[in-house]
């Protein structure tokens, strides 16, 4: 598809398409340009170029306008070039938003130099790379040639270009170069990004801060799953406090979440290291505050909602259990409740039990 300005492509399978086969080719499954906004669409199996030395820009998207927005999005197996120079074999782009896309398995080139297998850009000025993730995608293919940024490469022009909130994960394919972002100029407006089996240099000339170096504990993203599990350190680590709205996203926790899927699920464990506050999002939706850290290293968190404990009274349709590893610390710990939850009691007339096997203890335990 080709496409200009004020245009807007949401909810398409766009699959098994070529740009080019005799000429340089741009956006395998999407080429477009202006204020175009490409949302909740599968982007997958296209291929930018295909003729034999010829340059293939984005396998599956090339975007060039400078508002364009990319959201939501699965960007899967594309390839920018075949047998040519590739760049970007998922995405290339200047645009102005591109967040919470899966960005996987792409390939800038099969035969010759790649730069950029998840993406290529370039010029991207005041534009955000937000909350997506990138999973497994290569710059160049068994061996071949040459080239940079197995995840991203960003070319020149990056004034005030921004990421923040990605998975970079696992571009250390065969014959490719293991870096997560290459940038042919420095770029130092980053953060809270999350970097896993990338080599050991896993960027270049690229810097980030708040940064979680380790697993980010993806479901199964081998098949394509892509939700993180209860112990992933991306639950709750960006520097953003969510907007809470008890209707619309209280099963969704205190902070935005690293990655392109917020969690939802009902148990958390938390990674403990020292004294401060601890955001454990999802259904569980608590903050502790740890006052003396002792040896604690982790809290692990279930919530039960909607549920009324055995041996609880049934007032309130909620319940905890939490466990830690370590001893000697002291915390304080809020937990929420819906309204529905409560059945006419005051949340702030709530005091804390404990169940010690036998008998409930309390109020007001720490």
């Amino acid at each position: 598809d080709v496409c200009s300005s004020d245009l807007y492509v949401y909810q398409n399978e766009i699959t098994d398409n070529i740009g080019s086969s005799g000429q340089e080719g741009s956006g395998g499954g999407i080429a477009c340009s202006g204020e175009i906004q490409i949302k909740n669409n599968l982007i997958a199996n296209n291929k930018a170029c295909i003729s034999s030395g010829y340059v293939g820009g984005g396998g599956g998207v090339s975007m060039q306008g400078t508002d364009a927005i990319l959201e939501y999005n699965i960007i899967d197996n594309n390839i920018a070039s075949v047998y040519g120079e590739g760049r970007g074999g998922g995405i290339v782009f200047a645009g102005h938003s591109i967040s919470y896309n899966i960005i996987s398995n792409n390939l800038a080139s099969q035969m010759a130099d790649g730069y950029g297998g998840g993406a290529w850009s370039y010029n991207a000025a005041h534009c955000t790379l937000g909350n997506n993730t990138f999973y497994h995608n290569a710059n160049k293919g068994l061996g071949f040639a040459s080239g940079n940024g197995s995840g991203m490469y960003y070319w020149y022009g990056g004034y005030n270009f921004k990421t923040k909130n990605n998975i970079f994960m696992d571009h250390n394919v065969s014959g490719s170069d293991s870096v997560a972002i290459f940038s042919g100029e420095a770029l130092t407006n980053n953060w809270n990004n999350c970097f896993y089996s990338n080599g050991s240099n896993y960027n270049t000339n690229f810097t980030s801060h708040n940064d979680v170096i380790a697993n980010p504990q993806l479901t199964d993203p081998a098949n394509g799953i892509f939700t993180l599990l209860y112990n992933s350190p991306c639950i709750d680590a960006d520097a953003d406090t969510m907007v809470y709205n008890k209707t619309t996203n209280h099963n969704m926790g205190w902070v935005v979440d690293i990655g392109a899927n917020e969690y939802t699920g009902a148990r958390v464990l938390k990674s403990i290291n020292g004294i401060g506050e601890y955001y454990l999002g999802g259904q569980v939706r608590a903050k502790i505050n740890v006052k003396t850290a002792g040896s604690l290293s982790e809290i692990d968190v279930t919530v039960h909602p909607g549920e009324t404990h055995t041996y609880a009274p049934a007032s309130l349709q909620r319940w905890y259990e939490i466990t830690s590893t370590g001893s000697g610390a002291t915390f304080d710990i809020t937990l929420s409740y819906k309204d529905t939850e409560l059945n006419g009691e005051v949340e702030s007339d709530l005091n804390l039990w404990r169940w010690d096997g036998a008998s409930w203890n309390g109020p007001g335990l720490s």
